[in-house]
């Protein structure tokens, strides 16, 4: 729908009623459809219209399957999920459209410069809320995105918007109404569901939903979009998809980790990794040993699965410069994964090589912490290093 055919739309609603809901006013539009400010009776709502034209070309029956969809969550209420209201054909205009709650909130995207760094925990988790909320009624979301989040004015509560895209899972013969394979938005899609490889399955979806639960996290840690830097050409973001490991860093360790994990390219890995309950869990204290040793666990899981693959020639001998790298790779390693457990203070790390052997013993050594009240000593890790 271009500006005039928008334009046309809207001079046509205002000061109508759809089904009873009276229109007065605009408040956005977009590719299929306009969304206007509307009352009925007592009642407050947004109502989203689709243009007649679009509708027919793309057709009629499969929009309306779209908006039963969204209509079997009325009364079926989330705090962190937008409600939905009404919706259907409307026998007196022909009209199709949705009614949802009205918000008074801006949308995340247009929010994340401003969002405090101690709120980030609280409105991650609150989407991933929603998100599961959908799936535990067999539903996928499938367009996850800052702009599809609402943010109120104080950062303390998400409201995830944007039902059009649901979609039924497990229900391989399903048309969305413009006929494409991909439903979704590409910078914030996962490599499989680009590829159109994703698994049609509770599991197979639930991936994409984490990876897009971990691009939004990564803007709000970044404060920038993912992969910006490659944003253009279209042919360069595909690839940054399908091949880059975006760089995150911020204060809060269990955050990035968590993001870094739920980017991972391989959805069975990215599944391994991550589960709803880690979400949940992002404001309270794992500080125990048995979280600690989880977290060990998961960080194993994220380096093998994003190392480079190894040569299979074993006559192969690693280089001075090799081994070297593999060294330093070992010790930033440990020191970020110190950092993410938040263990013993360490004071060094220190490793000797063997060129001949092919053999690298990392030492690390800790002060002692005052704080839990153990004195450690020195330990070694010994790594052979064989192609």
């Amino acid at each position: 729908m271009d500006s005039t055919q928008a334009r046309i739309l809207i001079s046509s609603l205002i000061g109508k009623s759809i089904s009873g809901w009276y229109i007065d006013s605009l408040l956005g539009k977009g590719k299929s459809a306009v969304v206007m400010a509307c009352t009925r009776g007592v009642e407050i709502g947004a109502i989203k219209v689709f243009h007649p034209e679009l509708v027919e070309r793309y057709g009629r029956t499969t929009q309306i399957e779209r908006i039963m969809r969204e209509k079997s969550l009325i009364g079926a209420s989330h705090p962190n999920l937008v409600s939905i209201l009404d919706g259907g054909d409307c026998p007196e205009t022909g009209h199709l459209y949705v009614v949802m709650e009205r918000l008074q909130y801006s949308n995340l995207h247009d929010l994340l410069l401003h969002v405090p760094a101690e709120r980030i925990l609280t409105l991650i988790a609150q989407v991933a809320s929603a998100a599961r909320f959908l799936e535990d009624r067999n539903l996928a979301h499938r367009d996850i995105k800052p702009e599809n989040i609402a943010v109120s004015p104080d950062f303390t509560r998400a409201v995830l918007l944007d039902l059009g895209v649901l979609r039924p899972i497990g229900i391989s013969n399903l048309t969305d109404i413009d006929q494409r394979s991909f439903i979704g938005t590409l910078r914030y899609s996962s490599p499989e569901f680009l590829q159109r490889k994703k698994e049609d399955t509770l599991e197979g979806w639930r991936a994409i939903t984490f990876y897009q639960l971990g691009a939004v996290l990564h803007d709000l840690l970044m404060k920038r979009v993912l992969f910006e830097e490659d944003t253009e050409p279209f042919s360069l973001l595909v690839k940054a998809v399908n091949e880059n490991i975006p760089v995150i860093h911020a204060e809060s360790a269990k955050c990035v980790a968590l993001a870094n994990h739920c980017l991972i390219k391989n959805p069975t890995t990215r599944t391994a990794l991550v589960t709803w309950e880690r979400f949940q869990s992002l404001s309270i204290d794992d500080s125990s040993l048995a979280s600690t040793r989880d977290r060990i666990a998961a960080r194993q899981k994220y380096y093998q699965a994003v190392a480079p693959s190894k040569s299979t020639d074993r006559n192969h001998r690693l280089s001075k410069k090799e081994l070297d790298d593999v060294c330093n790779r070992i010790e930033s390693r440990i020191a970020a994964l110190l950092n993410d457990i938040q263990a013993f203070p360490l004071r060094t790390t220190q490793s000797v090589k063997n060129v001949e052997q092919g053999v690298c013993e990392t030492y690390i050594h800790f002060e002692k912490d005052e704080k839990k009240r153990t004195s450690i000593q020195d330990c070694c890790a010994h790594s052979r290093c064989i192609d």
